[in-house]
């Protein structure tokens, strides 16, 4: 695929996005658009109501966490970075009526003020003529949520598989100290080009990397997930007689694999029962410590500290 037909793919699902349409990524995560290097990953989302495109691990795993904050309501996976201003990424949802939505000037703008050198253009065909164009940046995951009024609000991740990569561009290469240099150079302009893009709306921009979060819980929420839409093909009355009873087993520090022994020897459909205690979890009505593995054939305890808490500062609006 041709830089002019990348550009025309963006600009047709990007450019004109309305709220009531479906969001279409920058990218999708197929062999033929995402970078060569890339772990592409599709995932389907029950809250959202569509397939997410993730172009990595860390994007995988970042994307899970952020589905499984019960304040998220929209998450926006490889999304343009508009050349020129543009609106606020609310603007015309109607959780953002009233709302003053201020917009931005658009990273060519940006870029000119930050003193990039050249911002990346591309040549296409308008109307039988070529012309230079600005090329659009791409973001990673633009959360959208609310607050504890129910105002919405937008954080910005910008992704990397640790940290340290934020700090230079291509880092794990072989370089001069003037290569290393000048990536380094080039990798802040491109981080301070981003968050100053959303800053001027009153979004935060923040560096995520699995390295900020427990190894265990990471497993954890990528086995809820991997249960969380699945249909469990029993009657309701059946599954709240088998929620009372988990309650139960929780509290009373017995293994949830007898619950499942014993209805499903009732019932049949054993995999039903267990999908039932991962989707209480992910949905946080069974309250299970997500630090710890997850076995159901061993007692489970009490979640004693909650992520969407200890890791409060990622979702904040403001910066704490």
């Amino acid at each position: 695929m041709t830089p002019s037909d990348r550009f025309h793919l963006i600009a047709r699902r990007q450019f004109h996005f309305q709220w009531g349409d479906q969001y279409e990524p920058a990218i999708r995560a197929t062999r033929q658009e995402a970078p060569r290097i890339s772990r592409v990953t599709q995932l389907n989302s029950q809250k959202l109501g569509r397939t997410l495109h993730l172009i990595s691990s860390p994007e995988r795993a970042c994307a899970q966490l952020a589905l499984y904050h019960p304040a998220l309501f929209e998450l926006h996976e490889q999304r343009h970075l508009s050349p020129g201003p543009s609106c606020h990424p609310l603007h015309g949802h109607s959780l953002a009526d009233g709302i003053r939505l201020p917009g931005t000037s658009g990273t060519v703008a940006i870029a000119s003020r930050l003193g990039l050198k050249r911002h990346p253009r591309v040549v296409v065909s308008v109307k039988n003529e070529r012309r230079q164009v600005p090329y659009p940046y791409v973001g990673d995951l633009l959360l959208f949520l609310t607050d504890n009024l129910g105002k919405p609000y937008c954080v910005n991740w910008s992704i990397k598989s640790c940290l340290e990569d934020f700090k230079e561009r291509r880092r794990a290469s072989l370089k001069t100290i003037q290569q290393r240099l000048a990536d380094k150079r080039k990798e802040q302009l491109r981080q301070d080009l981003e968050s100053e893009y959303y800053s001027e709306m009153g979004i935060r921009t923040i560096q995520v990397a699995p390295e900020l979060f427990d190894q265990e819980l990471l497993a954890n929420i990528n086995l809820l997930y991997g249960w969380h839409s699945r249909k469990l093909n029993i009657s309701e009355e059946v599954l709240l007689e088998f929620q009372s009873w988990m309650v139960r087993y929780l509290e009373e520090g017995r293994p949830l694999s007898e619950l499942v022994a014993k209805f499903a020897n009732r019932w049949g459909k054993r995999e039903a029962f267990l999908g039932k205690i991962y989707q209480d979890i992910w949905h946080r009505k069974l309250n299970v410590d997500l630090y710890r593995p997850i076995f159901i054939d061993k007692p489970q305890r009490a979640a004693r500290v909650d992520f969407v808490e200890q890791h409060k500062s990622l979702f904040d609006e403001v910066s704490i």
